[in-house]
């Protein structure tokens, strides 16, 4: 059984290979490619919708439990990540998507 996560962009609950994970470190918040970094991670759908989302909400310091600056370039390589992460077939597997990047 696959666990399941809440998406911090639309707060709705699915499988955690569904979901893309980021974690904070000195302040700024880093895509988790892997799911593997230590800490406190933010769930989130790989859409530019819940990225926008989260951000608005300002989800992403509550998720994290800490202050984070997120950029006008962290935010552009956040929604390039997504949309490539989008663009890999929902079938395959987490660690085929991974071996593409």
């Amino acid at each position: 059984m696959d666990a399941e996560r809440t998406c911090i962009g639309c707060r709705s609950r699915d499988y955690q290979a569904s979901l893309v994970r980021f974690v904070a470190r000195n302040g700024s918040v880093f895509f988790d490619a892997h799911g593997v970094e230590a800490g406190r991670g933010a769930w989130i759908h790989p859409t530019v919708q819940c990225f926008e989302s989260a951000l608005t909400r300002k989800a992403f310091g509550r998720a994290l439990r800490t202050t984070v600056n997120i950029t006008a370039e962290a935010r552009e390589v956040f929604e390039r990540t997504l949309t490539h992460i989008a663009s890999v077939p929902l079938h395959q597997t987490k660690a085929e998507r991974l071996m593409d990047n």
